[in-house]
């Protein structure tokens, strides 16, 4: 029988400067298929060119190129599952715990997704009230920066004067 996956307290997202001729990369966070694993190469998504192996396995496992990335090209490697239920049970039905392990770690999996994704966000501190989180029109802060006004919400900045220039 193969050990049950465990689930981490981890960060479901590592980075690399790719080095000469390197082709593996490990990944340090568990995986349920490879498909829930998205590799990039300097921010461009990968579809082919690569094997992965660990699939189920706690610890994780490695990414091999079929040739090596370009020396100091960022390569990226993030757990990107969907984010859905796997698993319905039924009334009467039969209720194993391999079955509710595998649907608990994956709404783990999911959360740790999510929280990835919301620490790489701007937000407002946990004791502040917040304010206007929405950014102005896409046509009205083209070719701006982002500042913030008078109460500390978003607006567009225009580059122009001193603050800074468009190159």
């Amino acid at each position: 029988m193969t050990e049950h996956i465990k689930m981490p307290d981890v960060t479901p997202i590592v980075r690399y400067a790719a080095g000469v001729s390197q082709t593996v990369f490990a990944y340090p966070f568990p995986i349920f298929a490879s498909e829930d694993l998205a590799v990039y190469i300097d921010g461009a998504k990968q579809t082919s060119g690569y094997t992965i192996t660990g699939a189920g396995q706690t610890a994780g496992g490695n990414v091999t190129f079929d040739a090596a990335p370009a020396e100091g090209a960022v390569v990226t490697l993030a757990r990107e599952m969907p984010i859905e239920r796997m698993t319905d049970f039924l009334e009467g039905g039969d209720f194993s715990a391999l079955s509710i392990n595998n649907e608990l770690d994956y709404m783990i999996a999911a959360l740790q997704q999510v929280e990835r994704e919301n620490n790489a966000m701007l937000r407002y501190g946990d004791h502040e009230t917040p304010g206007e989180v929405e950014l102005p029109a896409r046509s009205f802060r083209a070719n701006k920066a982002l500042g913030f006004d008078g109460n500390g919400d978003p607006v567009a900045v225009s580059l122009e004067g001193s603050m800074a220039a468009p190159d």
